[in-house]
Formats: structure tokens, C-alpha cells, sequence
């Protein structure tokens, strides 16, 4: 049948299947080092999409920046946040965020206690270290192009930088920051919290009301920095103690870190997906050697198509980091029809090659039909307004 020319070739010449294979995968996987990763999920939009223009139009009227935001509560104090340990922290935080530079070495920097401060921002696990090299995540990358804070410093919202109007003497209004210096006694403490507490623009904004939580607002250049100023405040706070609970937040912090631990979970379950096909296949079939050429194929089509998309120019985005996890299932289902059919045949036969023969004409119009509606069911998303 014409349906077995190919099989009875495959059978013939597996060499040249297989050096074919092999050099289809080594021209493919060769791409691979050109990936460029996108992890904004703004970018599931289009570019001209109108609420994405009006947004950006809006942003850029009034000059709005976005924020990464931090949350500093104290629930053990019996003066909340409002104690002087606590307050010299975050004045202390404040000042190493304004004075945020690169050093000789092109590190970020830091002044701390009026000398200078190199914060350790790389993760001490080498699995993780590895991945951001992979997806070209720099944690070191706080600073534009012309060296510049991604950090906009005389915007940045904390008691150490935000006026308190108070009214002085002879009607006169004295204009101060909330807190000019971090307190050394308990009633400058609670002088700062009365005064925090009595201005409306602060109360239950920049201050709880309950006086146990405060906020510092940092402002940043693109929220592409978000993730890496999240990272720099951990490093910065790792020895506050457990008094003083350290809360990060934000929209660009969520979205970028959405983002990044996306193709994280790809570097982590893609594997872990083909190791749960392997040990299925090997509990159904128990041969090693049965189940070695499912798993090839697996990798093959894995490997095939994303060098696809990452040669013809295309980001490897939220939504495509996934498709090594949805291929590697559908690659192996011919295989396992055909292992399957082959067990069994293959006591009829008692022959591999006619046995494959029979399997292949038996199940070559199920398997083509199946195929094709799973061809027609993925193509039909490139009919969706989403870029991805």
C-alpha cells in the first residue's frame, strides 16, 4: 500500500531516519540561543489595541509613574510601627533607596550609615543563579542606559520625604518632612505619629489607622524595573527581624513577577512533565527500551518547534513558554497507539518488521484523522486578537 512506502523505507534505512532526526534537531536547537523572552503581560494586547493607546496617552499626560510599594507592619510594638527602632529602619531604607547608584564596577549601590553599601542581589542558589542567566533576567539591572536610578528618587513617598504643614507661631505655617530624622526617644516617635495621624492626606493612606502599618511608595522609570527593585528591598530588609513584617507590592511588581516565574515554571515543569510521561509509559509498557522512541519524539517536537518560533524572530512569551508542556502529551500519542497495537500483534507475527507493518496500515487513517483535528484545534487560535 502507498500508505507503507514510507514505513517500509523507515524500516529499510532507520540510519537515515535517525541522522535525519538528529540533524533536524541540531539545526532547530542551534536557535535556541538567539531566544529573546518577553514576560509582560501587557504585551497580551496588541500594541494598537485603544485601551492599551488610552492608557499609555493617560500615563504620559500626567505624568504618572508606576509604583513598586512597599508595607512595613509591627503588630507586636505596643506603639505599632511607631517605635523608634522601627522608624529608623524605614528612615534608614528610605535614604539607601534615594541614593541608589552604580559603583566603579557597574553594581548597584547603596549608602548605608554614610558608606557605601554593595547589597548581594544574585540568589545564593546556583539553580537559580543558572535560570536568570538563561531567560537574561539581571538582577543587577537597576539603571538606564545612561546609568541613570530606575528608582525616581524625589518622588519616592516615605515620612522621611513627605511635607507636614503644621501651623507655627503668629499664624504662621512651618513646612517639614514628617520625619525630618529618625527618632532617638519614644515621645519623638509618637510626636511623628501624632502628627501622621492628624493630617488626612496620610491617615489610612502613607499610615494605618490603627498606627500598626505604613506604606513607601517608590517610583519607577518602567515597570520592567519592578521585579528587580522588589529584589533589591528583600536584600536591603533580610535582617529586619521578625518584628517588622516586610510587604511588597504593587501592579508592576505583580505583573512583572507574574511574568518571570512564568518561564521559571516552564524551566522547572516542562521536565518534570516528560519525566511523569516517562515513568507512565514505562509503568504501561515496563521495557526501557520500548519507551526510549516516544520520548525522542517528544523531544524532537519540543526542541523542533521552539527553535521554530525562536528562529523566525518570535518572543518567547507567558503563553508560548507553555508549549513544551502541551506538546510533549500530544507527541507521544501516536507512539503509545502504536506500542500498544504492537503488543498486541506481535504474537501473530512473531516478525518486527511485518508486525510494524500491520500496526502502521491498521491504525494510519485513525491516527491522520486524529492528527489532523489536532492541527485544525491549535491553528485556530492564530484567528484570536491575542498576539501571543
Amino acid at each position: 500500500m502507498k500508505r507503507l512506502k514510507m514505513t517500509s523505507f523507515s524500516i529499510r534505512f532507520p540510519w537515515i531516519i535517525m541522522i535525519t532526526a538528529m540533524a533536524i534537531t541540531f539545526f532547530f536547537g542551534a536557535q535556541f540561543p538567539k531566544v529573546s523572552f518577553d514576560n509582560d503581560p501587557e504585551n497580551m494586547l496588541a500594541e494598537d489595541e485603544y485601551i492599551r493607546v488610552f492608557h499609555n496617552r493617560v500615563k504620559a499626560k500626567y505624568n504618572l509613574y508606576d509604583f513598586v510599594i512597599i508595607g512595613i507592619v509591627n503588630e507586636e510594638h505596643e506603639d505599632g510601627i511607631f517605635n523608634v527602632e522601627t522608624l529608623g529602619k524605614i528612615d534608614g531604607l528610605t535614604r539607601e533607596l534615594i541614593s541608589l547608584h552604580q559603583n566603579a564596577g557597574g553594581l548597584p549601590e547603596v549608602m548605608r550609615d554614610s558608606r557605601p553599601y554593595t547589597p548581594q542581589l544574585e540568589s545564593e542558589s546556583g539553580w537559580e543563579r543558572g535560570l536568570a542567566k538563561v531567560f537574561g533576567n539581571n538582577v543587577n539591572r537597576l539603571f538606564d542606559k545612561n546609568g541613570n536610578s530606575a528608582i525616581i528618587a524625589p518622588e519616592i513617598i516615605s515620612p522621611s520625604v513627605v511635607d507636614n504643614i503644621k501651623q507655627a507661631d503668629r499664624g504662621q505655617l512651618a513646612i517639614e518632612y514628617l520625619m525630618e530624622e529618625a527618632p532617638t526617644t519614644r515621645e519623638e516617635a509618637l510626636a511623628i505619629c501624632q502628627d501622621a495621624m492628624n493630617n488626612p492626606l496620610y491617615k489610612g493612606t502613607l499610615v494605618s489607622e490603627d498606627g500598626k502599618a505604613i506604606a513607601i511608595y517608590i517610583p519607577i522609570i518602567e515597570k520592567t524595573y519592578s521585579y528587580n527593585v522588589a529584589n533589591l528591598v528583600e536584600k536591603l530588609t533580610a535582617d529586619w527581624g521578625d518584628n517588622d513584617q516586610v510587604y511588597i507590592t504593587g501592579q508592576p511588581v505583580a505583573q512583572d513577577t507574574f511574568g518571570v516565574e512564568m518561564l521559571v515554571q516552564m524551566a522547572t515543569s516542562a521536565p518534570l512533565a516528560g519525566l511523569a510521561i516517562f515513568l507512565l509509559l514505562l509503568f504501561f509498557f515496563r521495557r526501557f527500551s520500548l519507551i526510549i522512541a516516544p520520548m525522542l519524539v517528544a523531544i524532537i517536537s519540543v526542541v523542533a518547534t521552539m527553535g521554530l518560533l525562536i528562529g523566525l524572530g518570535f518572543d518567547v512569551h507567558i503563553m508560548s513558554s507553555m508549549i513544551a508542556i502541551f506538546l510533549m502529551p500530544i507527541s507521544v500519542a501516536d507512539s503509545v497507539h502504536i506500542l500498544s497495537e504492537f503488543f498486541d500483534s506481535y504474537h501473530i507475527y512473531r516478525d518486527k518488521a511485518k508486525t510494524i507493518k500491520h500496526v502502521v496500515g491498521h491504525l494510519f487513517m485513525p491516527m491522520l484523522y486524529t492528527s489532523l483535528t489536532t492541527i485544525a484545534g491549535f491553528a485556530s487560535l492564530a484567528t484570536t486578537p491575542i498576539p501571543p
